[in-house]
């Protein structure tokens, strides 16, 4: 890996040593706002988890509603059946 002094040096040619110092500076400073590969991969494992912990609600939520379905139409069935029995 190359040390600031180093690039410096290596971008003066291009860039002017004023320009290079600022750039070396400028990159330096940005470093703590950079992802690196451990952030990513931890971003990653808490995003499996959210999908696994949203996947199992979702399915609850299935679940809910056919006992609720399953609820309403045997009412709805025994309504009707009522009705018809009592003429």
């Amino acid at each position: 890996m190359y040390k600031a002094y180093d690039l410096i040096k290596k971008l003066e040619p291009r860039l002017g040593e004023e320009e290079a110092k600022e750039l070396i500076e400028f990159i330096e400073s940005s470093k703590g706002d950079i992802a690196t590969k451990s952030d990513m991969q931890l971003l990653r494992t808490d995003m499996q988890l959210l999908r696994t912990e949203l996947e199992n609600k979702i399915e609850k939520a299935k679940v809910d509603i056919l006992k609720w379905q399953f609820g309403f139409w045997v009412t709805i069935i025994g309504a009707i059946v009522a009705i018809w029995l009592s003429k």
